[in-house]
């Protein structure tokens, strides 16, 4: 495979109608940086944007390398694709158009694709030629003389003999073909089982007949699509914790574990809504408390505390009708107020 390290940048570049396209668009001058890093990123494998020229790069991937915020990659890949300066290929990697055109050279996927149109209009004249073969047949069959009746006999007999050889070799066909998908199932797992250990020795990980064994557990479960987006976000996120020395092998025990390192963010998220739950339990406890010792107090007190509650309140007709309509949310939504009072009065401390 041929591998360039430049790309001839016109000096039109930034004033072709797809750039300017891009560029006008929110976000524009992102869309064109990225761009031109994928150009970039894609010199060494003639056009092609797979990983280790295996696995068809991500979204979550390119975003990572690119350092290019996820969603925005998203809409520039499909930006790119709708105004012709990317081509999703069958394999399902990205090939970069502009890259024969900026290396000045013809890659192996441009060839393909050129190759692939001549065999087309080879095949089409093929069968015209052949359509053309047919018609002249039937003519022929037309103006011909009758066949007599020996010749009719004797065909009639070779037609029942083609037709038994015919059923006896449908038979060996369809064993044949359901041999063929079972080749091609289990070609199709070793070949995924293979992308994921190209995946682990990229991190450092020694793929052994254990991960073997155990990955491909995993791919009954998931495609390697999803697994390959999974450990890849669990790779980087042992990686980016500083607290994990030996990241290969803390890798391997979460995944013979079952389980994964979490985001430090989301922990930190997770922890502080915790927090604000048990908070949120703590005040509910200490409103119930102070409403029973409310409640508890002379109906005289409780009329002088509601009163000096309500004369203060610039929500004083919303409580009235909570009052009237769900005491016991009236008597949640003062509380604090209730607490306030029941402790300048010293009656609780």
């Amino acid at each position: 495979m041929a591998k360039y390290y430049w790309l001839k940048l016109q000096a039109d570049f930034f004033e072709t109608e797809e750039i300017k396209i891009i560029e006008s668009m929110p976000n524009g001058f992102i869309y064109s940086n990225f761009y031109l890093k994928l150009l970039c990123k894609s010199l060494k494998t003639e056009g092609r944007l797979m990983f280790k020229d295996i696995i068809p790069y991500t979204p979550d991937m390119l975003a990572n390398i690119t350092g290019v915020p996820v969603d925005t990659v998203r809409v520039a890949l499909d930006l790119f694709i709708k105004l012709g300066l990317m081509q999703k290929l069958d394999d399902g990697a990205l090939y970069m158009l502009a890259v024969q055109e900026m290396t000045g050279a013809s890659t192996k996927w441009a060839e393909y694709k050129k190759n692939q149109r001549l065999k087309n209009k080879e095949k089409l004249a093929l069968e015209n030629k052949e359509q053309k073969v047919v018609e002249n047949k039937e003519q022929n069959k037309s103006v011909g003389e009758p066949l007599d009746n020996v010749q009719k006999e004797i065909g009639h007999k070779l037609d029942n003999v083609q037709n038994n050889i015919g059923h006896s070799l449908d038979n060996v066909h369809q064993e044949k073909e359901i041999e063929s998908e079972i080749d091609k199932e289990s070609y199709s797992h070793s070949h995924n089982i293979y992308i994921i250990k190209n995946l682990f020795e990229s991190f450092g990980v020694n793929f052994s007949k254990k991960h073997s064994d155990y990955v491909s557990e995993l791919l009954k479960k998931n495609s390697v699509t999803f697994w390959v987006n999974h450990f890849t976000k669990q790779y980087e996120i042992l990686k980016n914790n500083p607290a994990v020395k030996n990241v290969p092998a803390v890798f391997s025990k979460h995944l013979f574990a079952g389980t994964c390192e979490l985001d430090p963010m989301i922990s930190q998220k997770e922890k502080k809504w915790e927090k604000q739950k048990e908070t949120e339990k703590n005040i509910e406890n200490v409103s119930d408390s102070i409403i029973e010792i409310f409640t508890s107090l002379p109906e005289e007190k409780q009329e002088e505390i509601e009163n000096k509650i309500l004369e203060t309140s610039e929500d004083k007709t919303m409580l009235l009708q909570f009052k009237k309509n769900a005491s016991f949310v009236y008597y949640k939504m003062i509380s604090q107020k209730i607490r306030e009072i029941l402790e300048q009065e010293k009656l609780i401390e």
